[in-house]
């Protein structure tokens, strides 16, 4: 399966970037039933007509949001009637990385860092980091708790924190590691023309071509980014199973219940 050819569930809202829903992708396990679980970037700036149909046409009943403090106070979650808000600070406030793409063009810029190697060493702490292993295990209770209607979760972009989320959550639900990448690039499909803006800006600017080429780097995702992830789950836990049960506490009753919520035609 290529990132050309796989074309997910995008949602068409004009506020909001990179958003989707997971509803109608087979795994092996059955069918993730659809208005269940969307993710995508930040809700900040969302427009009227989009909040209409994430109420009345999906149900919105939970907003998970993996920001950081800074980015949560800079571009808030607009409070929805009848949602409940979750902060959940995957990477924490005293991270020494960010996954912040403003931050990390920043960061490029001021240090001369590569931006690649940044990235890895992000999707690695996102295994290693004792703070994300209590927010994706927050995530997943979270996600256990809803009987009705569906949970948004995202970070800024919608394409790191959120993009690990949604891997954890595809394979939790037994999905292959094709289809779990194949959503994971995505980012790139329904962020173009949002980056292509960003660059363009970068370029009218007169920013140096090898901070603007950089800044790409920073507005993407890449297949070894989450293949990092997985070796650092096989280095430090021995499978992505045992990361799953012994960093997020997702015992197979609970991975069973995820099942019966989230899937259909078992």
């Amino acid at each position: 399966m290529t990132e050309q050819a796989f074309k997910g569930h995008p949602l068409k809202l004009k506020s909001l970037v990179n958003v989707r829903d997971y509803g109608g992708y087979q795994t092996k396990s059955g069918t993730i039933l659809p208005k269940k679980v969307l993710r995508g970037a930040e809700l900040y700036g969302l427009a009227s007509d989009d909040q209409a149909i994430l109420m009345n046409e999906y149900q919105l009943k939970q907003v998970i949001d993996f920001r950081t403090t800074a980015e949560d106070q800079a571009r808030p979650d607009p409070k929805l009637p009848n949602v409940q808000n979750h902060f959940i600070n995957i990477l924490g406030d005293d991270s020494p990385v960010s996954a912040d793409p403003a931050e990390i063009m920043k960061e490029m810029s001021q240090n001369g860092a590569n931006p690649e190697s940044y990235l890895l060493e992000i999707y690695r702490d996102f295994v290693t980091s004792s703070n994300a292993h209590q927010g994706y295990k927050q995530f997943f209770d979270l996600l256990l708790q809803v009987k009705d209607g569906a949970t948004y979760f995202h970070c800024t972009a919608g394409k790191d924190r959120t993009g690990f989320g949604g891997a954890l959550f595809l394979s939790v639900l037994d999905a292959d590691n094709d289809l779990i990448m194949a959503d994971f690039l995505l980012s790139n499909t329904y962020r173009k023309a949002y980056n292509q803006q960003v660059l363009a800006q970068l370029k009218s600017a007169n920013v140096p071509i090898q901070q603007v080429n950089m800044a790409k780097v920073a507005l993407e995702v890449r297949p070894e980014y989450l293949e990092a992830s997985y070796q650092t789950m096989l280095k430090e836990f021995g499978s992505a199973d045992n990361y799953l049960k012994e960093a997020l506490d997702l015992t197979d009753d609970k991975r069973d219940l995820l099942k019966e919520l989230y899937l259909t035609n078992r």
